[in-house]
């Protein structure tokens, strides 16, 4: 529509506005015209091209909004989108999960022994899950004498051990092979296809950039119905299958982000030839994460522009950071990055909890070794949550009920906070404290008295089959310790429900449910836990520490204790660094 139009111009978009702006013409450039009622036949038809003129309008603002990849609101938009710059869709991604297996009677292991690679445990829901390290894994009863921790992952095989019939290749040009045999509600595993052709075995890749003329290389990409197709290279980047040659091959099914299964969903200890399982049990102390579907609308618009920034090669702080978050089950990443030099990951999983399981932050670490440069040294980490304390008084505005307004603070602190939505190692400032609860609309003023952070317990070593321990209290009274020190807190638990807490000489008996109130140096502070069926000799470590301290190796501790840091705010930032490694 040219600008100079002396009826129109581009601003009227909608139905009303165009027919307006045309009424207020005909009154200028045909003033004989006086009847503007809605019988008279020139607003009907007014009214029919207004109409027109926004159906239109809405059609060519669809075709540019999807013409640009962050405005796209269609899935088909951003597969183009998607295959413009070569990016590979993913397909579904196993969910993982650590499992503990440990004796039945809490004695010692009989005899060392290895479980096979390929080893299957069956969750209480019937999913099939796979030991997920290549060469299998030994239990080894002098280093881990009562209990273990293994990663296992959500899927099965397909054709095995009678290789899956793709068919004969008829065609030179645009092979394209549908990839059969997946049974319903499952879904093909990302990267998990091998395939022969004429029994010869063909590379898998994500991308033929930089495939050869000559490399027997393929790809499993998902169409715009998100069936997954096996295609070939052109000849130039990449071999094109001799015409009749026999395509077969096995791949993964998984259930995705149904394989995302709640904590302690194992109870059966596979079979595993020669060895006696009768005195072991199995079961995972933390739900399974990282499962996905098929790469969905809102993965592509947060990935797409990932690949785009690093293309495989991990240098600066960013690059590492986006490709992790590239890795399939990985939903946040963040890179502690000293100048290259060594560089720790920070990650948690998709669709899940906030830790990750070992099979996952193992899967980055291997991804990321690829890209980096040869003098980098990497570590991964899962991350844990950490629970904020803090003791407040808040004078409400007039009229609202107090428990509407505690309601409405823990929304807001819970929302800017909590592991969905807070970004990896954000700062707890008590200024953004102060300044969310008095952004509440219900909260005249308030006082920030305490606050501090316990974060979930860590295990230190090995595995141990006790609860994570409840804390319905933990009033710190008083802290005088020096920057970079740090007073240890040891809670025994002498049966399920009585306990000693011990602090440097002090120590005092006390059973679940009651309050206790500890004094020690210069370390004061009241302590409730709540009922959770704790193991006899269970033992946990509290470390009350001013500031952050890395705390996650203490050589004097065995497999049966816990770290806990409570970390005190004295200033006015605090960052959370609490981690496993690989």
């Amino acid at each position: 529509m040219p600008t100079n139009n002396p009826w129109l111009n581009p601003y009227q978009r909608s139905f009303n506005s165009i027919k307006e702006q045309l009424k207020a013409s005909l009154k200028t450039n045909v003033p004989e015209i006086t009847d503007y009622s809605e019988g008279n036949i020139f607003m009907i038809i007014i009214s029919i091209f207004a109409a027109i003129a926004e159906v239109l309008h809405y059609y060519i603002d669809n075709t540019a909004r999807e013409t640009f990849f962050t405005t796209a609101r269609r899935y088909s938009s951003l597969y183009q989108h998607a295959k413009l710059v070569d990016y590979h869709i993913k397909s579904a991604i196993p969910a993982t999960v650590d499992l503990i297996l440990s004796t039945k009677d809490g004695s010692d292991l009989a005899t060392s022994f290895n479980i096979p690679q390929g080893t299957q445990f069956i969750s209480d829901d019937g999913k099939v899950w796979e030991l997920a390290t290549s060469a299998g894994f030994y239990w080894d009863r002098e280093l881990y004498p009562k209990a273990i921790k293994i990663p296992v992952i959500q899927r099965e095989i397909i054709g095995q051990p009678q290789r899956i019939d793709f068919g004969q290749i008829i065609d030179s040009s645009n092979i394209a092979i549908t990839v059969i045999g997946i049974p319903d509600g499952k879904y093909y595993a990302e990267g998990s296809m091998a395939l022969y052709i004429d029994d010869e075995p063909w590379t898998l890749v994500d991308t033929f950039a930089y495939s050869k003329p000559t490399d027997k290389h393929y790809k499993v990409e998902l169409d715009e119905t998100l069936t997954p197709t096996i295609i070939f290279g052109d000849g130039t980047f990449g071999a094109i299958p001799t015409i009749g040659g026999e395509a077969t091959g096995y791949f993964y099914v998984t259930h995705g982000q149904n394989g995302n299964i709640a904590a302690s969903m194992f109870n059966l200890m596979p079979t595993i030839p020669g060895v006696d399982t009768s005195n072991i049990k199995v079961t995972n102390q933390d739900a399974a994460s990282g499962g996905s579907d098929y790469e969905d609308f809102a993965m592509l618009k947060e990935h797409v522009p990932l690949s785009v920034k690093n293309l495989g090669v991990a240098i600066t702080k960013e690059d590492f950071e986006a490709a992790a978050m590239l890795v399939g089950g990985v939903n946040k990443a963040y890179a502690d990055y000293a100048c290259g030099k060594h560089v720790r990951i920070y990650i948690t999983p998709d669709n899940g909890e906030v830790e990750a399981s070992n099979a996952l932050c193992q899967l980055v670490l291997e991804t990321l070794n690829k890209q980096k440069v040869i003098t980098t040294t990497i570590s991964v980490y899962k991350v844990y949550r950490a629970y904020i304390y803090i003791e407040a008084e808040v004078q409400g505005k007039k009229s609202f009920l107090a428990s509407d307004i505690r309601s409405q603070i823990v929304d807001a602190l819970q929302g800017y906070y909590g592991f969905q939505n807070a970004d990896l190692e954000r700062s707890v400032r008590v200024s953004d404290v102060y300044a969310l609860i008095d952004g509440v609309p219900t909260v005249d003023y308030l006082t920030i008295k305490k606050l501090y952070m316990i974060p979930k317990p860590v295990l230190v070593s090995g595995a141990i089959s006790s609860p994570d321990l409840v804390l319905n209290t933990f009033n710190l009274i008083q802290y005088t310790k020096g920057s970079g020190t740090f007073e240890e807190v040891l809670i025994h638990f002498t049966s399920s429900t009585a306990f000693k807490v011990i602090v440097g000489t002090s120590e005092v008996n006390g059973t679940v449910g009651n309050e206790l109130h500890v004094v020690s140096n210069n370390v004061e502070f009241n302590i409730t836990i709540g009922a959770a069926g704790y193991n006899a000799d269970t033992e946990y470590w509290f470390y009350l520490s001013p500031m952050n301290e890395d705390l996650i190796t203490r050589s004097s501790i065995d497999t049966t204790m816990k770290a806990i840091p409570v970390f005190v705010n004295r200033s006015d930032a605090l960052i959370l660094d609490i981690h496993e490694s690989v």
